[in-house]
């Protein structure tokens, strides 16, 4: 049952994804436990490094891309309230983090849902800004996020 499991999780997984890499990790491990029987004891570290994925291994920029666009089209079809704010800005910021390989804390959304109607009545909306990103001593992960931005990021 979990081997289908697995064995379906690498359907439609881009190949050198790190979905693919931990789709491939999951079926060694069910390897090696079918190979031993399934004796509960712990694998050992080198089993454990040969599965997993390098810790450079980042997201392909393009896997983040859809992944915001499908962020922004599930914030589209719902009833906007402070909680769905700060769950978007959560997901978009847990996103871009995953670009450069830090996360960044998300606090919840400060406006009330009669300002958020306003603000919307206005054509108008929250953004959030994470204060590591936000100064000039952390702009330069701004220009990780975004190379194409440029020295635009840096002030230069």
């Amino acid at each position: 049952m979990i081997e289908r499991g697995i064995l379906k999780s690498l359907e439609g997984v881009k190949p050198g994804s790190t979905q693919e890499t931990w789709a491939k990790a999951l079926k060694a491990v069910l390897d090696a436990g079918k190979t031993d029987g399934f004796k509960d004891a712990p694998l050992s570290a080198a089993s454990v490094e040969s599965i997993q994925p390098s810790v450079t291994e980042r997201l392909d920029r393009k896997e983040i891309k859809v992944r915001l666009q499908q962020i922004a089209a599930e914030f589209a079809k719902q009833h906007l309230t402070p909680e769905l704010v700060t769950q978007t800005h959560q997901a978009i910021w847990q996103a871009r983090g995953e670009l450069i390989d830090e996360t960044f804390d998300v606090p919840p959304c400060t406006y009330t849902q009669k300002e958020l109607e306003k603000l919307k009545k206005e054509r108008k909306r929250v953004g959030y800004l994470p204060l590591e990103v936000a100064t000039q001593a952390g702009r330069h992960k701004l220009g990780e996020m975004y190379p194409g931005m440029g020295r635009q990021c840096t002030g230069g």
